[in-house]
């Protein structure tokens, strides 16, 4: 085969395996749908969504960072940082949630940003982290090695989840289905 026409064979093949790459990840269900109908309707609604994306309600600078945004993706996929990881499982109390009272005030640090409390007879759980990693790709971005004993399962029935902020972690198909 000639070059160019070997050149060209190679683009296209690496164009199509891109496209379906795509395809398939768009059909995935853990990567959502546009929002449709009433639920569309509600999000247009509010005060904060502007322009075809929620707004911010105080001015904030997406980028802090010296240099440009190019350089800052550069360093945040290449650079070594040490001290990443624990050395060693970090220590946990395992608590049986299911099993305490609903009318004792309780607060439970879950872990990362995950919190489970109890107040007035209300059960609240906070950011919750029900994966094994915090990415769409189980490849990248692995949990710390240790126990985690809370899963969806052993959880009592919630009265109120609270979702922070919208990191894959706490918004991973398999949590939110949970």
């Amino acid at each position: 085969m000639r070059k160019p026409l070997r050149f060209w064979v190679t683009g296209v093949i690496i164009m199509l395996a891109a496209a379906t790459g795509a395809l398939a990840l768009y059909l995935a269900p853990g990567f959502g749908a546009a929002p449709q109908g009433e639920r569309k309707a509600l999000i247009a609604r509010s005060p904060h969504y502007r322009d075809g994306q929620f707004q911010n309600q105080e001015p904030t600078r997406v980028f802090t960072g010296e240099g440009n945004q190019w350089a800052a993706w550069g360093e945040f996929l290449f650079k070594r940082i040490d001290n990443l990881k624990p050395a060693r499982p970090l220590p946990l109390v395992h608590t049986d949630i299911a099993s305490l009272d609903k009318n004792e005030a309780v607060a439970l640090w879950l872990g990362h940003s995950s919190w489970y409390i109890q107040l007035a007879g209300k059960r609240i759980l906070i950011d919750p982290v029900f994966s094994g990693y915090a990415s769409p790709f189980a490849l990248f971005n692995r949990a710390f090695t240790g126990d985690y004993p809370w899963s969806a399962n052993n959880m009592p029935e919630i009265d109120l989840l609270v979702i922070s902020h919208d990191h894959y972690d706490h918004l991973d198909y398999a949590t939110i289905r949970a």
